[in-house]
């Protein structure tokens, strides 16, 4: 697996999933993010990259390191030019961007609001919707992306609002009640809802 294996305890904070392909040039391609209760990060190492978690003002609130191979671990390695990464960091409540950084170069950046509610609409299967699925995920894309430029100007105000009396209508009203995931990586409609209710009060908070 590509994320290091997350202690789950009581005791431990709520944990972002951040992963993806890392290239060799700098170039990163994330995977889907995931929001995990009372996980345990990953260990950070004195490795030149780092998944860092900034607030609104651009400050650092959180960071990992960690030394990615460059290798296919064959007999013998072989060098490539990609490789996959997991970090678990922990997901403060200001966070606004997870940056993936070498050294003090930003490789990439992208807001984990947005994109974890991108990513669970994207992982939903078809039947999940009471009708036309390619048109409802559409539009909801749409709305998500509307919702990700409120975050990126600080209209945190309209971004809850979003949240809380459109996107969460329409999932309340496009999906079954009844749909059943077939992935543990999926989400019942409740747990869809649920993440958008935990999403608004992050970004609710944001404007105290």
């Amino acid at each position: 697996r590509v994320f290091q294996k997350l202690r789950l305890d009581s005791s431990d904070p709520e944990v972002l999933l951040v992963g993806g392909l890392l290239h060799r040039n700098g170039e990163v391609k994330f995977g889907p993010f995931y929001d995990v209760q009372n996980a345990q990060e990953s260990s950070s190492n004195d490795g030149d990259y780092s998944v860092v978690v900034l607030n609104s003002e651009g400050v650092a609130v959180r960071k990992v390191s960690f030394s990615p191979k460059f290798l296919l671990m064959t007999h013998p390695p072989v060098s490539v030019d990609a490789v996959p990464f997991g970090i678990g960091i922990a997901f403060s409540p200001e966070a606004v961007r997870v940056q993936v950084r070498k050294g003090t170069t930003t490789l990439s950046a992208i807001n984990p609001v947005s994109s974890l509610l991108k990513d669970a609409v994207d992982v939903l299967e078809d039947d999940a919707f009471i009708k036309n699925p390619q048109q409802l995920r559409e539009a909801l894309r749409e709305k998500i992306a509307a919702l990700e430029s409120q975050i990126d100007q600080k209209s945190y105000n309209a971004a809850a609002n979003k949240l809380r009396f459109d996107i969460r209508k329409q999932v309340g009203t496009w999906l079954r009640d009844d749909y059943k995931k077939s992935d543990q990586l999926q989400y019942t409609k409740q747990e869809l809802l649920s993440l958008i209710d935990n999403l608004t009060g992050r970004v609710q908070a944001l404007t105290q």
